[in-house]
């Protein structure tokens, strides 16, 4: 089953977040490692023999062993552990950015990416890298989590590649994601054609999430190794593992309790008309969400 948590990060990646790219071309296809905070002495995981490279050849980089695909669009793709997602994507704008229409763009994809998976974010680190790419670290948070994400922006000729990581263990992971960033190549005049091609529709599995017209529904995930009781509305709701359920109910604002063997958590979701939305069980028990998975 595909986490739901994960399923919000795939589809931002996948309809490319709404937005037309561009800033200054630089002639470098290697992004540079970005300097975070001090270096870390871990070893990276085993990496696969062979890359990930996008059906489009636009952009590949290295994969971590045991790491699996959990989405690939025309201009898009995002691999996955379970615990830390990377993604890439890009398009072409047609024209280079001014350095003012460079940071209004960044602002924008930030604010849409945070906007379904956040209650907040901030910046901690930005800067121009030697490459002439832009790097931005990020802390984000939810009522049930928080997080780190890196991104790495950078422009080919006219097409804009952006190189992501979201994570909920950083320091574990840095030592691989700096070992991706190495790896990490792009090739312009590939995203070109694959841009002209791609459609700007949303991915269909979108839709699927959509409730009744003028209901509202919660969908509850659960990859814990026992059964769940989802109560809200006054009515329980067993969920096994490994599965997904789904409750319509009419719009307005409810409580819900969370129950597995030795514990439960209580939260509160309000939703809209024609509006979806998630909870997720981790393998370890932990609850993320809600989260707005439609529209």
């Amino acid at each position: 089953m595909k986490k739901l948590i994960f399923y919000v990060f795939g589809l931002l990646i996948l309809t490319n977040l709404a937005y037309s790219f561009g800033f200054g071309a630089v002639s470098v296809t290697q992004a540079a490692a970005p300097e975070r905070g001090p270096v870390r002495t871990d070893e990276p995981l085993p990496f696969n023999d062979e890359p990930y490279v996008h059906p489009s050849g636009a952009f590949t980089f290295g994969m971590p062993e045991g790491w699996e695909i959990l989405s690939e669009a025309e201009t898009s793709a995002a691999v996955t552990d379970g615990n830390s997602l990377v993604g890439a994507t890009f398009a072409d704008a047609g024209e280079v950015y001014r350095a003012q229409e460079i940071e209004q763009y960044i602002g924008g994809f930030l604010t849409n990416f945070f906007s379904t998976i956040a209650d907040d974010y901030k910046i901690t680190h930005k800067k121009v890298l030697s490459d002439g790419s832009t790097f931005v670290a990020i802390e984000y948070t939810n009522s049930e989590y928080k997080g780190n994400a890196d991104f790495i922006f950078q422009q080919q000729d006219t097409v804009m590649f952006v190189l992501l990581l979201t994570t909920s263990n950083y320091e574990e992971i840095s030592p691989t994601w700096n070992k991706i960033i190495e790896s990490y190549s792009v090739d312009p005049e590939a995203a070109k054609t694959a841009s002209q091609a791609a459609t700007p529709t949303p991915a269909p599995s979108h839709d699927n999430y959509a409730p009744q017209p003028g209901r509202s529904r919660v969908y509850v995930g659960n990859d814990y190794n026992e059964t769940l009781t989802f109560t809200i509305n006054n009515t329980e709701n067993k969920v096994t593992p490994g599965s997904e359920a789904s409750i319509d109910l009419d719009p307005g604002k409810y409580t819900y309790t969370i129950s597995i063997p030795g514990g439960a958590v209580n939260g509160e979701v309000e939703v809209e008309p024609d509006q979806s939305w998630a909870i997720y069980v981790d393998e370890h028990g932990s609850v993320y969400g809600p989260f707005q998975v439609y529209p």
